[in-house]
């Protein structure tokens, strides 16, 4: 179903638009959290721990695929607003095969480098090594899959159909745990990235054949995709700031999962359930910035920039609500949660106490997202990308100074995104109230 965005109430559009979005994130959560879940349980620690072991670098190249996807998914946005169909296919087209091609570089990448990545950048204990790069390298074949569906997932919330990305979540999310409850008990850790291979192929033909039997404009033969020049340097020059800041972002995670590797398995199950709980709390705060991604570039499009603000304050006060009632679920039955990953006493125990610290930083990404979202629709990407740069420099300057002074130790990864995040927030709200970004836009 389409949503036209420029109309109606902001806080009811957003909020129709952004239901399964947030929905379609939880379903993307839930498969992450069964690999962690099931793999811990069948295979136990050092298994999940190898998993673990794994989780920036697969993040890292999933923030790859989304960057470039939201970049064109903005410029077409702004043409839907525009009424201007015709142009929306033709950056469509070439968007689809840029992606397409990209995600096949990926994959050839993930799966040669993969031995080199983990050993030598990533600092995997030597005792899980071998779990932990057979892990990754069957994922890598599948990331060129994953592309594909982050670019028609893209195309599709563009439109103002953000429903059907749900209904592909809900194919591939079942997909993946009943393959992982079936191919982890044959083959282990190889049976969990396998199962995550075969969902995400799930997920992309999905997204692919319902886009084009759903609307005639998106419709394609493969002999009728064209790449255009002229077109490719418009969704490099809006999606290569954005793909900066979504693989920045977890650049990050992937430089502290090194600190983190250094500290042992218990250090390593533990960080791997926190950022597994941590995505669980922010799936509706990021299913908002996808939705103000959307919201502002169409109404940029269609020229109605005086519903940006207001839309904008309502999506985070929405936001803030959210995450303050799922952290204290969180915070409230924590033990029961953290238990139910089947990790040991030791582990359990950094798990309580990094869970405690969470909560400030989970609070200003309710804070950030909406906003980000908004500023990536406007084709302000370049500040987007700065600031989670900042965000970046310094959790890493943080977490690496401050574990080594007194008895900060590993704790210091944890405060680190806090204080990290209250600068970065505080950056951001100057230059939102500057208004410098209000004049911004990528069609005439």
């Amino acid at each position: 179903m389409k949503r036209d965005m420029t109309v109606g109430p902001p806080w009811k559009t957003i909020l129709a638009f952004s239901l399964p979005i947030m929905a379609g994130n939880l379903l993307q959560q839930l498969y992450h959290t069964a690999d962690t879940l099931i793999v811990g349980n069948m295979e136990g620690e050092t298994a999940l721990s190898a998993v673990g072991a794994c989780a920036g670098l697969t993040e890292l190249f999933t923030a790859l695929a989304i960057g470039f996807s939201v970049g064109a998914g903005v410029l077409c946005a702004q043409y839907y607003g525009a009424r201007r169909e015709e142009i929306l296919r033709r950056y469509a087209s070439t968007a689809i095969l840029f992606i397409l091609g990209l995600g096949a570089a990926v994959s050839l990448f993930g799966v040669a480098a993969s031995g080199f990545i983990l050993k030598n950048l990533l600092n995997v204990p030597a005792f899980m090594q071998e779990m932990a790069i057979l892990y990754f390298r069957i994922y890598a074949l599948g990331l060129i899959f994953q592309f594909g569906y982050n670019i028609f997932a893209a195309i599709l919330q563009a439109v103002g159909d953000s429903r059907a990305t749900l209904y592909f979540l809900v194919i591939s999310s079942s997909v993946n745990i009943l393959l992982d409850l079936w191919f982890v008990k044959l083959w282990g850790v190889a049976g969990a990235a396998t199962a995550t291979v075969i969902s995400q192929l799930c997920a992309c033909l999905a997204g692919g054949i319902y886009m084009g039997r759903k609307y005639e404009f998106l419709r394609f033969r493969v002999a009728e995709l064209t790449f255009e020049g002229g077109k490719i340097r418009d969704v490099l020059r809006v999606g290569m700031p954005m793909a900066l800041q979504y693989t920045v972002t977890h650049l990050g995670i992937l430089i502290l999962q090194r600190l983190v590797n250094s500290y042992g398995q218990a250090m390593i199950a533990s960080f791997t359930v926190v950022v597994r709980l941590q995505g669980w709390i922010t799936i509706p705060t990021k299913g908002l910035q996808t939705t103000m991604t959307t919201y502002a570039g169409q109404n940029i499009g269609a020229g109605e920039r005086e519903r940006l603000s207001p839309g904008l304050w309502q999506a985070i006060g929405m936001s803030l609500g959210i995450t303050v009632v799922l952290a204290a679920v969180v915070y409230g039955f924590m033990e029961g949660i953290v238990g139910s990953f089947g990790i040991d006493r030791e582990a359990a125990q950094i798990c309580a106490r990094h869970l405690r610290v969470m909560v400030p930083s989970v609070l200003m990404y309710a804070a950030y997202f909406p906003m980000n979202g908004m500023f990536q629709g406007v084709g302000d990407g370049v500040h987007a990308s700065a600031y989670a740069l900042l965000a970046l420099t310094l959790r890493i300057l943080f977490s690496y100074t401050l574990s080594g002074v007194g008895d900060w130790g590993y704790t210091a990864i944890w405060w680190s995104e806090t204080y990290a995040w209250i600068i970065v927030i505080t950056v951001y709200y100057v230059y939102y109230f500057s208004g410098r970004w209000k004049n911004k836009a990528l069609i005439s």
